[in-house]
């Protein structure tokens, strides 16, 4: 019996990392350049790209993204373009 529940609880820990993490407004890692294009159309490639220390590259950005009265801009960072 504890040989099953041993098995059970190691399934369903792996099996919990496999699920891509949501991230914001439906997006989700592992997600393409297109794929985010298809829920933010008006995301655009920057004029200048972004670098993270993991190698992530920002390939799209929203400009003047209104929060609470206040403009931001939203970067989307990809890695292999993924």
């Amino acid at each position: 019996m504890k040989l099953y529940l041993l098995l059970f609880f190691t399934l369903f820990v792996a099996s919990s990392n496999i699920v891509a993490q949501k991230l914001w407004k439906s997006t989700h890692t592992g997600m393409t350049v297109n794929e985010v294009k298809e829920l933010f159309p008006n995301a655009v490639l920057p004029e200048k790209h972004h670098h993270l220390i993991d190698g992530s590259v920002s390939l799209l950005e929203i400009k003047k993204y209104v929060i609470s009265n206040h403009y931001f801009t939203v970067n989307f960072y990809f890695n292999k373009e993924k």
